[in-house]
């Protein structure tokens, strides 16, 4: 009876782990599938947001981008837009004043080389 009950114990033991490794397979596709939908919701630019907004969404973006091929897509929407705000407004008053590391990112986009390295250190202060 004893090895009867050992192997009864052993049983549950596996069940209960191929439980939780199903359940942990589901919370992550779950999770997976929330990271794909807020990724896609959060690239869509909105028509009410103000530049600084969007110029922090888009440099979060290109911090988070996973493959080299997002980076660069990261990297292009964000210098396009940078573009576009250095033509409306070429001084960057408009944002010097309320964020002047986020004005040193944009320069750093424009007009450095090895811009994604220094836009990198900068969020790690």
């Amino acid at each position: 009876t004893e090895r009867f009950l050992v192997k009864i114990l052993e049983q549950q033991e596996i069940r209960i782990a191929q439980e939780s490794i199903s359940e942990h397979i589901r919370a992550k596709e779950l999770l997976e599938n929330r990271e794909n939908t807020n990724s896609q919701s959060n690239q869509q630019p909105k028509p009410d947001q103000t530049p600084i907004e969007r110029i922090k969404l888009l440099i979060q973006e290109q911090k988070f981008a996973r493959t080299p091929a997002e980076k660069e897509q990261a990297e292009a929407k964000l210098k396009a837009y940078a573009q576009e705000f250095y033509k409306q407004d070429p001084t960057f008053k408009s944002i010097r004043d309320k964020d002047i590391e986020l004005t040193k990112q944009i320069r750093t986009v424009l007009f450095e080389e090895n811009r994604s390295k220094q836009i990198v250190k900068s969020y790690e202060r």
